[in-house]
């Protein structure tokens, strides 16, 4: 059982390989927009295959730097590389204005309330796991891992639980201390609960990279735009000793009625509890 704490979900709950490192963590790092694949199960769209990292632009010279010859690794690693740019990527440069991107990702977060589909997860380490998602905001996520993997995560409005259905254990930490704090609030909570460093554009996409304006989550997460219906495509997270995860999102459903049942914590030591004092 790999121990649970805010930086495992800070990596958005990373199945295979989380680096439990001790010691003082270095200061996160941003995160790289990774290529989503080429023909996704069932959809006719599919991330940009250049996008990186989102680049800082200065306000009086938007002029991005490119390396001419970089390329980005489809899969990230435990120590990922500095992040270049891919020369055939179009930047921010003229592009639609940042804030008119940032109202637009607004928008387009609170505008879903409820979504259902299938994940892909690339760890760390490159391994990569899928499994089923559903979504009810505010506040609620489940996100349940296909065999081998006995991991469930859910949100219930208020907390984050990891529930180990082999060892029958579940553990929970805040919503805050997540980076699902960003995504799962409405219109008018994304203010508070991110505040946006840089803003990139490129070949009908928009990434958008956010950090805890209250330094709950030490870390950074990137969401992914298609910038013809701004749905969300993909996100990165960085945490705060480097590791990147990124998760694709497939198949998906908008305005799903959803069983309230699914975003119910059951833990099983709570039965077993009671079990013994009926006893």
């Amino acid at each position: 059982m790999t121990i649970f704490t805010p930086t495992l979900f800070a990596a958005l709950f990373e199945v295979a390989a989380l680096m439990g490192a001790a010691g003082e963590a270095p200061a996160p790092q941003e995160a790289p927009v990774i290529d989503a694949p080429a023909e996704p199960a069932r959809s006719a769209k599919a991330p940009p295959t250049g996008v990186s990292e989102p680049e800082k632009v200065p306000l009086a010279e938007p002029q991005p730097t490119i390396e001419p010859e970089a390329e980005t690794d489809v899969r990230p690693v435990t120590a990922p590389p500095t992040p270049k740019l891919d020369p055939k990527v179009e930047t921010t440069a003229p592009g639609m204005p940042r804030e008119e991107v940032i109202d637009k990702v607004r928008t387009a977060l609170s505008d879903v309330t409820t979504a259902k589909g299938r994940f892909e997860q690339i760890n760390p380490d490159g391994s990569v796991v899928t499994g089923s998602y559903a979504l009810s905001r505010p506040g609620r996520v489940r996100f349940e891992y296909d065999e081998p993997v006995p991991l469930l995560i859910v949100a219930d409005g208020t907390n984050v639980a990891q529930i180990d259905r082999e060892l029958e254990e579940t553990e929970t930490v805040p919503i805050a201390a997540t980076p699902l704090n960003a995504i799962l609030g409405g219109e008018r909570d994304f203010d508070s609960r991110a505040q946006v460093t840089t803003v990139n554009q490129g070949r009908g996409y928009a990434a958008v990279t956010v950090v805890d304006p209250n330094r709950e989550y030490e870390g950074s997460l990137t969401l992914l735009f298609d910038m013809a219906d701004w749905s969300l495509e993909q996100w990165t997270t960085v945490d705060s000793i480097g590791a990147i995860t990124v998760v694709r999102l497939l198949e998906t459903e908008t305005g799903a009625a959803l069983d309230p049942r699914l975003f119910r914590v059951e833990d099983k030591r709570d039965d077993r509890d009671r079990d013994r004092r009926g006893r």
